[in-house]
């Protein structure tokens, strides 16, 4: 995996702000998450029952939660990040070692159809967080190379854990706005489940 980050964040560093940026109204976020064996499925679900009703970065920045999956070969059209509503940000999900080969195959998919159009990045520009939804210090290790990609790497401790899958919702979202020029400090992670992180 190794070989795949290298190219990645050359790639990534070459590049300028990508199309991974909120809409005007700032308002509505679509996230896509990448993950197999319901991996995806679950974390999804768990961000849902957390934030019912949005998601709130700071006392000002309030975000509806648009969640669309992602489990199969991301070479085909239906699973393509191209398809509309275009993404702003993007969640890796695996609990094993099958679900950490996907991943891995789906960056160096992506990287693939990039280098055949040299103004895309890789993920078409958006920002990643790596999600570790298992357990095994070995596949904790390989996920937390994550951060050689220069995205948030989390272990959410194998059991959905709340508090875990807010500080990746707060990376990802942090993330999205950085890029989108709307944050120019990060913002702690150590807060619970509840709606503000900030």
């Amino acid at each position: 995996m190794d070989g795949v980050i290298e190219q990645l964040l050359h790639r990534r560093e070459a590049g300028t702000n990508g199309g991974g940026v909120l809409g005007t109204n700032g308002r509505l976020l679509h996230l896509v998450v990448v993950g197999a064996r319901a991996s995806a499925q679950l974390v999804a679900q768990a961000m849902r029952q957390v934030h019912p009703q949005g998601f709130r970065l700071d006392d000002k920045a309030q975000y509806a939660l648009d969640f669309r999956i992602i489990d199969g070969d991301v070479g085909l059209p239906h699973n393509s990040f191209h398809t509309e509503p275009l993404p702003h940000g993007c969640l890796c999900v695996y609990a094993s070692q099958p679900g950490l080969e996907y991943i891995r195959e789906s960056l160096e998919k992506t990287l693939l159809a990039n280098l055949e159009q040299e103004d895309r990045l890789p993920f078409h520009g958006l920002p990643l967080v790596m999600v570790f939804a298992g357990q095994g210090d070995f596949l904790r290790e390989e996920g937390n190379r994550a951060k050689s990609l220069q995205c948030p790497f989390v272990d959410d401790g194998g059991g959905l854990d709340p508090v875990r899958l807010e500080q990746a919702l707060c990376a990802l979202v942090e993330s999205i706005e950085r890029r989108a020029g709307r944050l120019h400090r990060r913002c702690p992670l150590s807060r619970g489940p509840g709606r503000t992180c900030g």
